[in-house]
């Protein structure tokens, strides 16, 4: 069986030029084109969202898809997208005219009974996420073999790869919860909530190991939903069983989950099952992330304001940010590379950045965090300097949660007052499905 995405490139830019009226018929004419390639009774052929289309195409296998794949393209170039009042045909001598171009993404594999559906959707969107790397107008293929050669993975990695596709659909991963502090009144505000890969060998991988074999594979897609989805319904416990705490959650977002056509929709219905406000929701993302989804019009950044969702630019200072790029995206906080925060103590210039930062956030109106703060004269230092938000090893790590039905009352009554001085507590999962893992109700013991 084999899977192929495809992607129609720049086509936010045609739409934009030539208004949605011709961005429909466009998108109406390359379906045509591709149904006229794909005509076996079995095969399917169905618009998979925005600008993107799937075809499935059964009893096929790699090298079979490719050359469907290239006949797509070529049925798809072979259109001449002309623009002239409105009106759209196939007239060379119209003034304006559109070469399209297709990225496409490659899957196949001998389907298993115990295989779960989305793995070779999975694969193929690892493989359109390639060639859309790379400038697009062209194919990858992603077969089941020699995946970690084929991205340049190492041994390990490659090893990791094999065993992320089964960590998904084992539910072997668990959250923990890092406090948010008002440095100015020393109360937790809120947590970012961070994914951990329970091994069942070589016990707790941290996200650095996994997170980039994850958006590599495509598995970012449902291990994100996963995380988002458990956070929130975290967050439901708490405002359910403490109703007059104004907690939030931030969740970190990858580029590649921001620009999935299934994105918004997901996070919607989220937001609308778990009966959480988008006000109580932070989306942390790098700053590059964000300038190149804002720059792909992957997602309209003010659809998630107008969900009052809050935008946080992760790591800030960690790449050459440009304030003009700054000023023309909706983001409420910076988020201090933590670099800056654990060396200003001793280099007086990244005193001087970290210094700088605040008061340009605070010109714009956004809010500052400061991460990985370690030490009572960092916080000290940020408190001095007017950092509204801290978090970090100094509060004592992680708070860990337990997945029990029964909150202490010790712990209601220090979210209850919002003292700092949480201790570990250890994570778990639950036993309420969601997506790929359990959507557990997680709860706390003292």
């Amino acid at each position: 069986m084999a899977i192929i995405l495809i992607d129609v490139d720049s086509f936010k830019r045609y739409n934009d030029s030539y208004g949605h009226q011709n961005g429909d018929q466009c998108l109406q004419e390359i379906a045509k084109a591709i149904g006229d390639v794909v005509k076996r009774p079995a095969d399917l052929v169905a618009r998979y969202g925005g600008d993107e289309f799937a075809v499935l195409l059964p009893n096929t296998d790699a090298s079979g898809a490719t050359q469907v794949a290239h006949l797509i393209q070529k049925a798809v170039q072979g259109l001449n997208i002309i623009n002239n009042s409105n009106n759209y045909s196939n007239n060379y001598s119209s003034p304006i005219s559109e070469q399209l171009t297709l990225s496409l993404g490659i899957a196949s594999e001998i389907p298993k009974l115990d295989q779960k559906p989305g793995m070779l959707i999975a694969r193929a969107d690892r493989a359109l996420y390639q060639v859309k790397a790379t400038g697009g107008d062209g194919y990858a293929v992603c077969t089941n073999q020699g995946q970690g050669d084929r991205l340049g993975l190492g041994k390990l990695e490659e090893e990791l790869e094999e065993e992320l596709y089964r960590a998904v659909g084992q539910h072997e991963f668990i959250l923990n919860y890092q406090p948010i502090m008002s440095l100015e009144t020393r109360q937790i505000l809120g947590f970012e909530v961070l994914v951990r890969w329970q091994h069942p060998k070589q016990g707790l991988i941290r996200p650095s190991q996994f997170l980039s074999i994850a958006e590599q594979t495509g598995l970012i897609l449902p291990l994100g939903e996963w995380v988002l989805s458990t956070a929130c319904w975290q967050l439901h416990e708490w405002q359910h069983l403490r109703n007059t705490i104004p907690l939030f959650i931030s969740v970190n977002l990858s580029a590649q989950q921001l620009c999935h056509p299934t994105f918004l929709p997901q996070l919607q219905q989220i937001l609308q099952e778990t009966g959480i406000s988008g006000s109580n929701l932070i989306l942390e993302i790098t700053e590059n992330s964000l300038i190149t989804a804002k720059a792909d019009g992957c997602i309209d950044l003010n659809q998630l304001q107008a969900e009052g969702i809050q935008l946080a630019l992760d790591d800030f200072g960690s790449s050459y940010s440009c304030l003009a790029h700054l000023t023309n995206l909706p983001i409420n906080i910076f988020k201090i590379d933590p670099f800056f925060i654990q060396t200003m103590e001793s280099d007086p210039k990244n005193a001087a950045i970290v210094k700088t930062i605040i008061f340009i956030a605070h010109q714009l109106g956004i809010t500052v965090t400061a991460k990985a703060i370690e030490t009572p004269e960092q916080m000290a230092s940020l408190q001095e300097l007017t950092c509204d938000y801290g978090q970090g090893f100094f509060y004592r790590n992680q708070w860990m949660l337990k997945p029990l039905r029964v909150l202490s009352k010790r712990v209601i009554r220090e979210l209850g007052n919002r003292e700092s001085g949480i201790g570990n507590r250890e994570s778990g999962m639950g036993n309420r499905e969601s997506g790929i893992g359990n959507r557990e109700k997680i709860l706390c013991t003292s």
